[in-house]
């Protein structure tokens, strides 16, 4: 008895044929578009070391020497579309402030004798990276997490040191 042996590429066809099926070229494979121009995502700092950031605050609990915080961008409309390369016509690039959240929820311990600002009349707004300049208490910053609002944190070896309110136009 005489075998008949199919060459090789018929028999890899066989499976696919017998199912119907037609094969797919995947996207990869696929002419890919012109090129665009890159746009940047942010990026958000790591809340460990010395820094001073952004951040949302969410949670203020000085009986426990804990705060939670969410990293966000806080920028100026121009500069936040310059920094991403986001073209200067788009919406948020004539915003006073743009505020991009992390989604990510930080909790840090807090100094003993932690340094906390707030913009007290409107007379100690201080700087958009700095943060606002008057003394404040702990009564505020909790009412400022309350409302989950934007500060600017300073950590020493990890530990927040400073909360200073954010002044939002």
């Amino acid at each position: 008895m005489r075998r008949h042996l199919l060459p090789v590429p018929l028999l890899l066809l066989l499976p696919v044929a017998a199912c119907g099926a037609t094969p797919t070229v995947s996207p990869s494979a696929q002419a890919s578009p012109a090129a665009s121009p890159t746009r940047l995502l942010p990026t958000f700092p790591e809340l460990t070391g010395d820094i001073t950031t952004t951040a949302n605050l969410l949670s203020f609990d000085p009986a426990n020497k804990a705060a939670v915080v969410e990293p966000i961008i806080f920028q100026t409309g121009p500069d936040y579309c310059k920094a991403l390369h986001i073209s200067p016509v788009e919406a948020r690039c004539s915003q006073e402030v743009v505020i991009d959240a992390s989604n990510t929820r930080v909790t840090l311990p807090m100094a003993t004798k932690l340094d906390m600002r707030d913009i007290g009349d409107g007379s100690c707004a201080g700087t958009m990276t700095g943060g606002s300049t008057c003394k404040s208490t702990t009564g505020y910053m909790s009412r400022l997490a309350a409302d989950n609002a934007a500060v600017s944190i300073t950590l020493k070896a990890g530990t927040l040191v400073r909360i200073a309110e954010l002044y939002q136009p």
